[in-house]
């Protein structure tokens, strides 16, 4: 969440929370390393590292974008508000 919110390029295991929330977002996919194998990582991070450096700033400034677009604070905020309204009127 740090790196995406600081617009820097990221990778995250297919296992994670987060890889959960990216298949969410447009071109989110491209952050996901689908292996545990330390080669599979090895290789997805020089694939990133060969992309021209402007090139990945605006790539992950874009996914930064897109993820604030569906994860805003104010939408999960509320999101959360009427799940414990649900389970307060659900205890009345």
């Amino acid at each position: 969440m740090e790196a995406i919110s600081a617009g820097v390029p990221v990778l995250v295991s297919k296992y994670s929370g987060l890889a959960e929330a990216l298949r969410e977002v447009e071109g989110g996919n491209a952050a996901i390393v689908t292996s545990d194998s330390y080669n599979v990582w090895a290789t997805a991070i020089k694939k990133k590292k060969k992309v021209e450096r402007k090139l990945r700033l605006d790539e992950a400034k874009k996914l930064r974008k897109k993820f604030g677009e569906k994860y805003s604070w104010s939408k999960e905020a509320e999101r959360l508000s009427t799940i414990l309204m649900e389970l307060i009127k659900g205890t009345s």
